[in-house]
């Protein structure tokens, strides 16, 4: 693609946005904080602490809040009961989810949190529901027993150390019910790969900092044009989420015949059950099932 091509796309697409979110357009949307031309209300929204911020939006707006980052539209929920009713009850038309092309170009988007409600989503859902059903959970509640006597034990030796220890034995759990595999130390590498990752996932949502999030044509310019450093960015951050996801999986993998892997654990119990049979396709879907359950484990104890 020629220069001069790519910078008329560029232009076009700068147009467009800026034609459509300057004029008025009537839409039926809850009150929030004040729009913009061109760049909607993304002024409005912290890099840091935001639930702080639309905790505070509650009070002046309501419990649905509707921001606009750069011509993408949000809607903050800051009511349980609104959330049950509108995400729960109504699932079957408001379980979707935007594309986010940031978190695709940097390999993160194949989770529950990032997908459309299709069957890719459903099947995930399934492997992660037939393990962590309620009776099934039990099996693991040993396990929960003892690193709480560990963190216990931890902080009555060194109380400084709450923070990393907190994240240890959490991180701990959450490993060796999905893998099978034993932390001891919280500068594990699984541990600080999966720490890492959530850092790209919430750096890849966070509203109004991507261009290509809401102009998902910046996606497929080279990566010499000037404004495509966030194509590099991807890349690299493609690469942690990669070993991230699939570190930990191929170790329980690899060495469940050895014995090295602690049972139960999510991804033994499918892997025997599917034997020899189990496609590429299914593979995958397990592998990122796994990384779901694992970053919500991780990301209670990363907020911590």
């Amino acid at each position: 693609m020629s220069v001069s091509v790519t910078a008329a796309i560029l232009v076009g697409a700068a147009v467009s946005t800026a034609l459509w979110n300057f004029f008025p357009r009537k839409s039926n949307v809850p009150p929030g904080p004040r729009r913009w031309p061109l760049i909607g209300s993304v002024l409005e929204i912290p890099r840091a602490y935001q639930w702080v911020t639309f905790s505070k939006w509650a009070e002046t707006y309501g419990n649905i809040v509707y921001v606009d980052a750069l011509g993408q539209p949000l809607f903050i929920i800051n009511s349980a009961k609104v959330a049950r009713d509108l995400l729960d009850k109504r699932s079957s038309i408001s379980s979707d989810r935007p594309s986010l092309p940031m978190a695709i170009l940097s390999g993160c988007a194949e989770g529950l949190g990032f997908q459309s409600y299709n069957e890719n989503w459903r099947q995930q859902r399934k492997i992660i529901a037939q393990d962590f059903n309620p009776n099934g959970v039990t099996r693991y509640y040993p396990l929960q027993d003892r690193e709480a006597r560990k963190l216990v034990h931890s902080l009555l030796d060194d109380p400084s150390t709450m923070t990393s220890q907190i994240k240890l034995r959490i991180g701990g759990i959450i490993f060796r019910i999905v893998y099978g595999y034993l932390l001891t130390d919280e500068n594990d590498p699984f541990l600080t790969a999966g720490l890492k990752k959530l850092e790209i996932l919430s750096k890849c949502s966070t509203p109004g900092v991507w261009a290509v999030n809401f102009l998902p044509m910046l996606r497929y310019i080279p990566s010499w044009l000037p404004g495509s450093g966030f194509l590099r960015i991807a890349k690299q951050w493609r690469k942690v989420a990669r070993d991230a996801v699939w570190g930990p999986y191929l170790w329980c993998k690899n060495n469940l015949a050895t014995g090295t892997v602690l049972l139960p654990n999510l991804c033994a119990q499918y892997l025997a059950e599917a034997d020899e049979t189990m496609s590429e396709e299914q593979e995958e879907r397990l592998v990122w099932a796994a990384d779901n359950v694992l970053g919500g484990g991780l990301d209670t104890a990363s907020s911590i």
